[in-house]
C-alpha cells in the first residue's frame, strides 16, 4: 500500500512537469494509465487495513477518525494548494504537494502495514 503510493508520485510529477503544447499522447496515456493503476489502491486497502486490525467493538470509532481526516484533507487540501500557488507558481506548487503529500503518506501507510 505505503510503497504504491510512493510509487505513484513520479508519474505524476512527470505529468505535471510535461509542457503544455507538448503532444507525446502515447507518453502521456501511459504515465496516466500507471499512475491511476498505482494511486487508486490505497483508499480501499486503509479500509481494508483497519477493519482487519482494530478490535469489532472499536471499529466504528476508527471509521469515524478515519472519514473525519479524510474530509479535513478534502477541504483543507486545496486550500493549502491555493496558499502553494500563490507563493511558488502553479507547477511548482503541485510538484512540491505531490513529493511531500504523497511519499510522506506513503511513508506513514507503510509503517501501518
Amino acid at each position: 500500500m505505503g510503497i504504491a503510493e510512493i510509487l505513484s508520485a513520479p508519474p505524476l510529477i512527470l505529468l505535471l512537469l510535461t509542457p503544455a503544447g507538448a503532444s507525446h499522447f502515447p507518453r502521456l496515456a501511459g504515465l496516466a494509465l500507471l499512475l491511476g493503476l498505482m494511486a487508486t489502491q490505497t483508499g480501499p486497502i486503509v479500509r481494508s487495513c483497519l477493519q482487519n486490525v482494530v478490535a469489532p467493538r472499536a471499529r466504528a470509532s476508527a471509521f469515524a477518525v478515519f472519514a473525519i481526516f479524510d474530509d479535513l484533507g478534502k477541504g483543507g487540501g486545496p486550500w493549502i494548494i491555493a496558499r502553494m500557488v500563490r507563493a511558488f507558481g502553479r507547477r511548482r506548487a503541485f510538484v512540491l504537494a505531490t513529493a511531500l503529500g504523497w511519499c510522506v503518506g506513503g511513508l506513514v501507510n507503510l509503517c501501518v502495514a
